[in-house]
């Protein structure tokens, strides 16, 4: 007998986008609605898609998840712009001296005045109900705002890995 694929999330035995989607929503790892906004933009590519849903999950390699998984001491665990501060997800990507200022500088640019917060969720949460300019506003802000996250995360790991 030939060997042959079997989807077994669904009577069929067909693999169907639904059936996946319900058993990732059923187990938890489909993203919270908060942050769902940034996920799945056809103008996003997939391996930027994957950095972000990893980033909200906090299974981004930054300095903190690797104290935590004991790969590094607690002692070096300070951050990779080197602005004196302790490095996780929220201040590389938000609190750093160096890195948060790109938010202003998006801000300013894109002609917003607002607050800047400490921490992703509520980032996203604050910069995904900007934009009411237009029916495509929410939507173009959301790009730019992962276009950000990704510019940071890569200068991140050039100042790691120099080439």
């Amino acid at each position: 007998m030939d060997d042959k694929w079997v989807w077994k999330l669904h009577s069929s035995h067909n693999y169907m986008v639904k059936s996946a989607y319900n058993y990732l929503t059923a187990i938890g790892v489909v993203p919270n609605e908060v942050y769902n906004h940034l996920l799945w933009l056809k103008a996003v590519p997939l391996k930027v898609t994957i950095f972000v849903l990893r980033l909200f999950l906090n299974r981004l390699v930054v300095n903190d998840n690797l104290c935590r998984r004991r790969v590094l001491d607690v002692s070096q665990i300070s951050c990779s712009a080197v602005c004196g501060g302790l490095e996780d997800r929220d201040h590389l990507f938000f609190m750093c001296d160096f890195y948060g200022r790109l938010w202003l500088l998006k801000s300013g640019w894109l002609g917003i005045s607002t607050v800047l917060h400490g921490n992703i969720l509520a980032h996203s949460t604050h910069f995904g109900g900007l934009g009411s300019y237009s029916k495509n506003s929410p939507t173009t802000f959301n790009i730019i705002s992962i276009l950000v996250l990704f510019i940071i995360w890569k200068d991140c790991n050039k100042r790691i890995f120099p080439q």
